[in-house]
């Protein structure tokens, strides 16, 4: 733990403390990473559970990770389906890719492999993992199980359209109604969606956070 890391951690603390939903993810990690202080699992999931409770997608994509691991809450890998849902709703491609394994292995919900294809179709817009998995199932799975899965996914992306239009407007009012407020964006160093390829991870981000190189 060097001095830097300290400090910038102690910088991020502060911003969490006035509310900002990004640094509270950002805080979160330090916590997971041992980056700055030690390491803290159970602080990092409280962290996180509170911007997931406010609706933030990128929390509620740290979230489900906890709950699929085991770390820092008990293993609930339901709860964390519940909280990749909420994530990929409001456009989260990482989430989405998440999602669409669950549903292809059966974690946390039946397995069903229309939606898995589904959130992997939309997810691999900009999700190169996602593009991986969706070529591996269209390998594997019969002609009319990916004719439904690109209806659902049309359907799908509508929703989370629909999703995030609402929440942009919802957002608008709380903003007129309550002057000073301001909505919150990731910390920067940090995405808005949470990476899991190699050379995109949670400790790649920390890395370029506090300014340390591979």
């Amino acid at each position: 733990m060097t001095p830097a890391e300290v400090t910038a951690f102690e910088s991020c603390k502060a911003q969490a403390e006035n509310g900002d939903v990004g640094a509270q993810n950002t805080l979160g990690l330090c916590y997971y990473f041992g980056r700055g202080v030690a390491k803290d699992y159970v602080q990092a999931v409280n962290l996180w559970r509170h911007g997931a409770n406010r609706g933030d997608a990128y929390a509620q994509h740290l979230l489900a990770h906890r709950y699929a691991t085991g770390e820092g809450v008990a293993k609930d890998p339901m709860e964390a389906v519940n909280l990749w849902r909420k994530s990929a709703n409001q456009g989260n491609a990482k989430a989405q890719f998440e999602l669409g394994s669950c549903y292809f292995f059966g974690r946390g919900v039946e397995k069903d492999e229309v939606e898995a294809y589904a959130y992997w179709s939309i997810a691999g817009i900009t999700f190169d993992s996602a593009r991986m998995s969706l070529a591996m199932i269209e390998k594997e799975v019969p002609n009319y199980i990916i004719q439904l899965g690109k209806q659902r996914a049309k359907q799908l992306q509508k929703e989370i359209e629909v999703t995030n239009v609402t929440k942009s407007t919802e957002a608008n009012i709380l903003a007129r109604k309550s002057p000073g407020v301001v909505v919150t964006k990731p910390a920067p160093g940090v995405t808005e969606t949470p990476p899991t390829r190699s050379g995109d991870t949670l400790d790649d981000k920390m890395n370029s956070l506090f300014g340390r190189k591979k």
